[in-house]
């Protein structure tokens, strides 16, 4: 494939900061291809645009942005990365004691430990092709009350580009943080983020992070998670897409011990030829593991959004709960949702249930708001945001919600939540 050519041509030679784990993505992307994934696991999306699209490096010194014209959180440990480069001079915030925040590339140690190169093509690739990274790590007992924000931002220029960060968080036993990870950049922007996200919670860990993506109508994303919990750790997961390109995630959320629980909640605000698939499997290795997903979408205009909601039991997990729940409004008759929960169980004694929703905006709804004073279009505006604010329960970092609503629509959900 003249993809897979021209990413080995770029990049096998390059000065890469594993080169053992480079060598390796080589090997396996050369012999898999790309997506070099099961079939079934591509059936509802079209790797091509993505495939024949140029493979160009990030230009290197792009201008930063001023640092005021960038996305904030207020007392956030923040780094910043453009055109997938490091920004240093738009960095906020120095860490704790007990927390470490570091460039990857200058310490790899522990990469590709939880997402081997042989998973996918794209995790080969990756493996193959990153240059610039995050790692954070917190020891044992420390509490990080403050954000750590790491965005990633595309910026105008004349061609199109590639980057594939790579990003790194552990947290010792009992340690907790919470962490935004951020996609966005200008509408006109041809770029490809593909990034590598790998999770380590020790015993009692708990981590909120929250994932955005708000790429340009030509911008692409690809992100794979894995994420390995042990006992009595806990993951509260937002996904939160707003954006107008192609974005996939492939999620491995492995519950390995006994008490560990998931709480992933999500919602894709579809407009224009937004493309988004959210693949999302959940490993339940161990007894007494508890999962939930709760996700939804609002689609208008041609956006498409695929759900793949995998939960998998293994034959001595008993005792557990998983749940697992789809939502979609359809505003538009050319908007489309595939939605696909699925369950496999092994073990005999648990509790699963998994269930799915499509539809349209409910009339009589609509016709009672009016008869109390609103016009239709406020009526219809009020049932939209009732619905994807019921998708964002207990998010961590509520500034997040300016992104999504704006400030207007951000005041409101809080005033309606308290």
């Amino acid at each position: 494939m003249a993809a897979v050519r021209a990413y080995l041509d770029r990049d096998a030679f390059g000065v890469a900061p594993d080169p053992a784990l480079a060598e390796r993505g080589a090997v396996h992307l050369a012999a898999a291809g790309l997506p070099g994934a099961p079939a079934e696991s591509w059936r509802h999306t079209d790797p091509a645009p993505l495939l024949t699209r140029a493979v160009a490096p990030a230009p290197p010194g792009a201008a930063a942005p001023a640092a005021d014209a960038l996305p904030r959180l207020a007392g956030a440990l923040r780094r910043v990365w453009v055109n997938g480069q490091p920004a240093p001079a738009l960095a906020e915030g120095t860490p704790p004691p007990g927390v470490r925040l570091w460039a990857l590339e200058d310490a790899a140690d522990g990469v590709g430990e939880w997402l081997s190169p042989e998973h996918s093509g794209f995790a080969a690739l990756n493996a193959l092709s990153w240059r610039h990274g995050a790692g954070l790590a917190l020891e044992a007992g420390v509490k990080l009350v403050e954000p750590v924000h790491l965005l990633w931002w595309s910026q105008s220029g004349d061609q199109p580009w590639d980057a594939h960060p790579r990003l790194l968080l552990r947290l010792a036993a009992g340690a907790s943080a919470t962490v935004v990870i951020h996609q966005a950049g200008a509408a006109a922007v041809d770029a490809f983020l593909g990034s590598v996200l790998e999770v380590d919670l020790a015993a009692g860990a708990a981590l909120d992070l929250v994932l955005v993506d708000q790429q340009g109508a030509q911008g692409f994303a690809l992100s794979q998670v894995a994420v390995h919990g042990a006992r009595d750790s806990r993951l509260g997961l937002w996904l939160l897409d707003d954006g107008a390109g192609w974005v996939r995630r492939e999620l491995e959320l492995t519950l390995a011990e006994p008490g560990a629980t998931l709480a992933l909640q999500g919602l894709v605000r579809g407009r224009g030829a937004l493309r988004v698939d959210n693949q999302v499997v959940v490993h339940h290795r161990a007894p007494q593991t508890h999962s939930l997903q709760q996700t939804r979408a609002v689609l208008q205009d041609r956006a498409r959004a695929v759900f793949g909601g995998g939960v998998r039991v293994a034959v001595d997990a008993q005792g557990i709960t998983a749940r697992q729940a789809n939502a979609t409004l359809l505003l538009s008759r050319r908007a489309e949702v595939i939605t696909r929960p699925a369950l496999e169980i092994l073990a005999d004694e648990v509790q699963c249930s998994h269930g799915a929703s499509v539809g349209q905006l409910d009339e009589t709804a609509l016709f009672y708001l009016q008869s109390r004073g609103l016009d239709r279009e406020t009526a219809r505006t009020l049932l939209i945001e009732a619905f994807a604010r019921a998708a964002l329960p207990d998010l961590p970092v509520p500034a997040v919600l300016e992104w999504v609503f704006g400030p207007a629509e951000a005041d409101a959900f809080l005033a309606a939540t308290v």
